[in-house]
């Protein structure tokens, strides 16, 4: 008998992807954060005193959330495993996956 740690991992392994559960989709749970907000903000061209305004976050936590992003973004386009993203920037593999979402996708 399968438990849902199993399943996820499993689903993991056959799509080198997590499973898209509403938690990770919409960004919800415990360890979510205001990444998306202030990525988003920051994809839209606004600078950092505005984002820090718009989300009463300080200067140095948007600095971080931004080097972060730009970061795995990088990262993300020499690597498909996340496990060396998350050794090589030293964040956690489930805070990577969580800046991998907010990649914008060519279209």
């Amino acid at each position: 008998e399968y438990t849902a740690g199993q399943y996820v991992r499993e689903y993991y392994q056959l799509y080198n992807r997590p499973l898209p559960t509403r938690g990770n989709i919409q960004f919800l749970g415990g360890g979510q954060t205001h990444k998306k907000q202030i990525v988003s903000l920051y994809l839209k061209g606004y600078l950092v005193p505005t984002i820090c305004q718009r989300t009463n976050h300080s200067k140095d936590a948007v600095e971080r959330y931004i080097r972060d992003f730009e970061a795995i973004r990088l990262l993300n386009n020499k690597f498909d495993d996340i496990n060396t993203i998350s050794l090589i920037t030293r964040l956690s593999k489930s805070v990577v996956q969580q800046y991998i979402y907010l990649i914008p996708q060519d279209k």
